[in-house]
């Protein structure tokens, strides 16, 4: 009997075992080479690469795969691995970068900036910049030369400091063949929140400070992956997700409504938890291998805080606030909870869930057009004022 029940559990760890071996990349081996001018990382996976993408900016870089990756390696840089992502830290200090891969290798060439090079560069432009106004003077006998130093010369309009441009990531969720939350009669979330997130990008446009990208503009699906790496490769200073709620049960439809505005880092409540799972279910649209909501708490429930959390929850506290006080519903607050898109975008970063489809009269005010242009309205005041604390906005006349 024993050995039966002994050869029964052996069964199920070597079916576990070969599970992780074809849903997974390993990594087997790193090879390190470091020189004045370049890092190189050569990784060796358990098996051949299918797909990858990246996405780089002068703060990171990270590699996508179709696929979770698994162990963890020490390079010169900061190096973080989780999930279907490798992120290594450039830390300002890389100008380029060169990938190749070899069926399951992939060879990364970074190549480093030359500070010294840049710093005479930049000396050049300065001095192009800063002229100087030479007068001769009417003195035959000695011929000397006055220099009137740059403080007497008033510059040229073209000159003047410019306006700082914050670029503002604008994310209207779900989309296409995800639908988000389902309302009564079929009212669907991706519609609601699309056109709310279109009107926050026309009143932001209002102000000549701001450069504006959607990660959507239709009624198309776009990657949980792909909304982080259209913003990351913007090098995003916030990002700004849209979406509408829902919850279960009859009598808890009819009684839940209200705004809440979430953060990134581990769940402030079993309600949290349920909401970020909810957010995340996107990724059974996305992932090959999906089979049910606990693989989604299994890859999510375990990752860190945010390194943008301080200004992040900034941000969710400026919009929440402005919300309440300008539209008449229940304040939910402000809750932080491990979103997927949030945890991938390398900024601060809010999520925020404008109101309940699955509440009978909610939903109605958020068909309505009035009512859609308050919450956008609101949300921009939040916006305005979390960068007013960095620098001055300027609205077009």
């Amino acid at each position: 009997m024993n050995a039966k029940k002994n050869f029964f559990f052996i069964l199920i760890f070597l079916i576990i075992l070969f599970s992780y071996q074809i849903y997974s990349y390993n990594i087997l081996k790193t090879v390190k080479i470091y020189n004045s001018k370049y890092y190189q990382l050569n990784l060796l996976f358990s098996k051949n690469i299918q797909k990858f993408d990246i996405s780089a900016n002068a703060k990171y870089l990270d590699i996508y795969f179709d696929n979770n990756v698994y162990n963890d390696f020490k390079f010169y840089l900061p190096v973080s691995v989780g999930n279907n992502r490798i992120r290594i830290n450039l830390r300002n200090t890389i100008s380029s970068y060169k990938v190749k891969k070899y069926k399951n290798v992939i060879n990364l060439i970074l190549y480093k900036r030359d500070l010294k090079k840049e710093k005479k560069g930049a000396e050049k432009n300065q001095n192009k910049i800063s002229k100087t106004k030479i007068d001769k003077k009417n003195n035959s006998e000695k011929g000397k030369i006055r220099i009137t130093k740059n403080k007497d010369i008033k510059p040229k309009s073209s000159e003047k400091k410019k306006i700082k441009k914050w670029n503002i990531i604008i994310d209207a969720g779900h989309g296409g063949r995800d639908p988000g939350a389902v309302g009564p009669g079929g009212i669907q979330e991706k519609g609601i929140v699309l056109s709310i997130a279109k009107k926050v990008y026309r009143i932001l446009q209002k102000y000549n400070n701001f450069k504006l990208i959607m990660t959507r503009k239709t009624d198309s699906f776009v990657k949980l992956k792909n909304r982080a790496k259209i913003a990351n490769n913007a090098n995003g200073d916030l990002f700004v997700s849209i979406h509408a709620n829902a919850i279960r049960g009859y009598k808890r439809r009819r009684k839940t409504k209200g705004i809440e505005t979430y953060f990134l880092a581990e769940a402030s409540s079993d309600r949290a938890r349920e909401v970020a799972i909810r957010e995340n279910a996107s990724l059974k649209y996305e992932m090959k291998n999906y089979k049910n909501e606990s693989m989604i708490k299994n890859i999510l429930f375990d990752m860190a805080d945010s390194q943008y959390k301080k200004e992040s929850s900034e941000v969710a506290y400026s919009i929440q606030t402005n919300m309440i006080n300008s539209i008449k519903s229940v304040d939910r607050g402000v809750q932080q909870a491990p979103f997927y898109v949030l945890r991938m975008v390398s900024m601060p970063s809010v999520l925020v869930e404008v109101g309940f489809v699955s509440h009978p009269t909610e939903v109605k005010y958020l068909l309505s057009d009035s009512y859609q242009n308050k919450i956008a309205q609101t949300i921009v005041k939040g916006i305005i004022e979390y960068f007013n604390k960095r620098g001055k906005i300027y609205a077009k006349k």
